[in-house]
């Protein structure tokens, strides 16, 4: 691990997160089921052969029938693994069973879905539209800050539109809505279970066409070879770290 992780303290955590990784990448290789690393974990891996000093999770991508195998693998494992599957609001994420702590305060693998981006320009905005109204619905603290009066309507509306309804059922609906153009092969892919500011991006429909094996730290995990394509997508120049103020632990801050 790079000592500067020890700065921001995130050294013991990311050594945790290193073992749960590499026991989860022998799982998903004995029941074939392809992923990529993603988000900042991805940058990690090209751009410092491990985590960024200050990150404190790991995400990973799979398409959606990766997706479908995992919820089954989970459901089916019972006792025989220390691992197990939650969900935080609308994200899917790994966590070890004997870690209580909930929200952004354990040590998880988040784990994104990738589906179709429709190539109608108007089923896709609608998509993204119905996808950030049911964000609003499923969330439980509102952040609402320095936001704008609209998108602080916008928050407060879809939340009390979400009351009368379980999770449970949220949720289902949410995955039906991201399955939206699954049918046919599209020229991009948006990450719809990702962040509400990442819902518009568009990446290459070829992110799992072809994975390889890349360093990340002791081991090598799978990276998509459209590595370049998605990480300008998502960080613009990503080979320049941030400014200093900008490197901060985002889950372990959380209250």
């Amino acid at each position: 691990m790079n000592q500067l992780a020890r700065q921001y303290g995130t050294y013991e955590k990311q050594e945790i997160l290193l073992s749960m990784i590499k026991d989860i990448d022998l799982l998903f290789a004995k029941n074939d089921i392809a992923y990529s690393l993603c988000g900042g974990t991805l940058l990690g891996a090209v751009r410092e052969n491990g985590f960024i000093p200050w990150d404190d999770d790991i995400d990973i991508m799979v398409n959606r029938q990766d997706y479908n195998k995992i919820v089954a693998l989970f459901s089916n494992l019972g006792d025989s693994t220390n691992y197990c599957l939650r969900r935080y609001l609308w994200i899917d994420r790994i966590q070890r069973k004997d870690d209580s702590r909930e929200g952004l305060l354990a040590d998880t693998i988040d784990v994104f879905v990738m589906d179709n981006c429709p190539d109608n320009k108007i089923v896709r905005k609608l998509k993204v539209v119905l996808i950030k109204m049911l964000q609003g619905m499923m969330k439980v603290d509102h952040d609402l800050g320095n936001q704008s009066s609209f998108y602080k309507a916008c928050l407060l509306i879809t939340r009390v539109m979400g009351k009368p309804f379980s999770e449970e059922r949220k949720f289902k609906w949410y995955h039906r809505i991201a399955q939206i153009g699954n049918r046919k092969k599209t020229e991009y892919m948006t990450g719809y279970t990702d962040l509400f500011k990442l819902l518009s991006l568009k990446y290459s429909g070829k992110l799992f066409d072809t994975i390889v094996r890349h360093q990340f730290e002791d081991i090598e995990l799978p990276i998509t070879s459209e590595y370049d394509s998605y990480l300008s997508t998502q960080y613009g120049d990503y080979m320049t770290p941030p400014k200093q103020e900008d490197r901060n632990p985002i889950h372990m801050s959380s209250d």
